[in-house]
């Protein structure tokens, strides 16, 4: 019910607020005498971040006149430093602020209360800058948070310098996540190797093989790991470095239950280290046929333990739900599904989910929602259809009409989408369908880039099908 109300909050927003006219421009509820408790406050303005709606207007709607918040999340929205001074009137323990570009760190900072800055426990600034006004990156602030246990500094112009200030002004710090960071050396970690429990540095820029050494190196210090990533994007071959006989021997890192070396051709033996529960291995080298299959068997003999990979749907599932940010481990998944289904086989529901969930995350990214169509025509292809529920099969074809409007230009992705919609069973079972107006001249052109060949014979009859019974808006 929670979820249903945030929904229709955020659905007739423009209807329930109205604009007020003052010096800065804001919002306020056109309701009276009412108050929301943190959670579904929160949950409305995470609403609002994704559907493009929150500015510096709407973040006005959030005061402590209506709302409650504990741990606000903000991502990717057009807001400034006037509207964010808003959070300076609640007490948070946790604050996500990721993708912001006309604010940076220091302008966050400086909009939160002081009962926050000395409680604050997590702190996610992910893609927003840590640059100051001279294009130096400036994190002495984060100084001020002695209660900090958990800090993302992820894509953002973090350094190793900025790593030393942090390890030595941060007494509780106990989650780390660096990932796509300019650090190069973690060296300075060791210092809290006492209390230092997970540590996230996913595709770090180490060119120099002394930096790969030296990171290995120092990870086998930190012997209080629990949850560590260390993967990367897909590499060829290179030379082993003596400490990864080390790290896999599971003896440095006894308490690890999460290890994740996506994209790194390491070795690991899953009996030396008893307390795993998650190993992500996805994006190996595709043309290692062997190991990929061993990874696989190595799925089925521990069952218990959560693994990412690129062969056997149980894998392939994990790797596209728990990698949701991450295109290139997502797009080699879309790959293997495909090399998979070339041959119609069982219905896979929970694959044809998943696949649909993370175009909808990636729907600006041309060469995903490429592979994604192709994908989705191999798992509603033929009779595969007749068993999906009616519900994802609508699902499915939505998210194919919205690739169609994204990349109208594209004609290998319009291509797969037609094939998709011009399935007999798809085109009978998808009900309640609105298909743009615009997307109607697409079907009909598709006719003319084919005008006489096979293709445009045999999917003749079933564009005019559906041009005459989906509904157009």
């Amino acid at each position: 019910m929670e979820d249903i109300c945030v929904r229709w909050v955020c659905k007739n927003i423009l209807f329930i607020t109205e604009k007020v006219t003052c010096s800065e421009p804001k919002r306020r509820w056109r309701i009276k005498d009412f108050w929301i408790s943190a959670r579904p406050a929160q949950k409305i303005l995470l609403q609002l971040c994704k559907r493009n709606i929150l500015d510096d207007e709407m973040l006005h709607l959030f005061t402590p006149e209506y709302v409650d918040l504990i741990s606000p999340s903000i991502k990717e929205a057009n807001i400034g430093h006037y509207a964010l001074r808003i959070l300076r009137d609640f007490r948070l323990l946790n604050l996500s602020a990721t993708n912001l570009e006309r604010v940076n760190l220091n302008t966050i900072i400086g909009c939160l209360g002081e009962w926050t800055v000395r409680n604050l426990k997590s702190l996610n600034i992910s893609g927003t800058s840590v640059l100051c006004e001279t294009n130096l990156p400036i994190v002495v602030p984060l100084g001020r948070f002695k209660s900090l246990h958990i800090l993302n500094v992820s894509r953002t112009e973090f350094t190793t310098q900025c790593l030393q200030i942090v390890v030595n002004d941060l007494p509780n710090l106990r989650h780390l996540n660096v990932s796509r960071t300019r650090v190069v050396d973690i060296s300075a970690l060791v210092l809290i190797a006492d209390r230092l429990t997970g540590l996230i540095m996913h595709r770090l820029d180490l060119s120099e093989p002394q930096h790969v050494d030296n990171l290995l190196s120092n990870i086998i210090k930190l012997h209080e790991l629990r949850h560590l990533d260390a993967s990367d994007k897909p590499r060829g071959l290179y030379n082993r470095q003596p400490a990864v006989d080390r790290l896999c021997s599971g003896i440095c890192l006894p308490y690890l239950t999460h290890i994740d070396l996506s994209g790194n051709q390491f070795g690991l033996r899953l009996e030396d280290v008893m307390s795993l529960m998650y190993a992500g291995f996805a994006s190996w080298n595709q043309n290692q046929e062997r190991v990929l299959n061993g990874i696989y068997q190595l799925s089925l003999q521990h069952p218990d333990i959560t693994m990412l990979g690129d062969r056997g749907d149980a894998l392939l599932l994990a790797t596209l739900t728990r990698n949701k940010d991450r295109a290139v481990y997502l797009q080699n998944a879309f790959h293997s599904i495909f090399e998979a289904t070339n041959t119609v086989g069982s219905v896979k529901s929970d694959l044809l989910a998943a696949v649909i969930r993370v175009m909808r995350l990636h729907l600006r990214r041309a060469e995903m929602i490429l592979a994604g169509t192709a994908v989705i025509y191999n798992l509603t292809r033929g009779e595969q259809s007749n068993h999906l529920a009616p519900n994802l099969l609508n699902r499915a074809v939505r998210i194919t009409l919205a690739a169609m409007e994204k990349f109208p230009s594209h004609r290998q992705l319009q291509k797969n989408c037609f094939l998709t919609l011009c399935n007999d069973i798809v085109l009978h079972r998808a009900v309640g369908i609105f298909i743009p107006a615009f997307l109607r001249n697409c079907l009909k052109s598709f006719l003319k880039i084919f005008p006489s060949t096979s293709i445009g014979n045999c999917y003749s009859y079933n564009i005019h099908h559906i041009l005459a019974s989906y509904v157009f808006s």
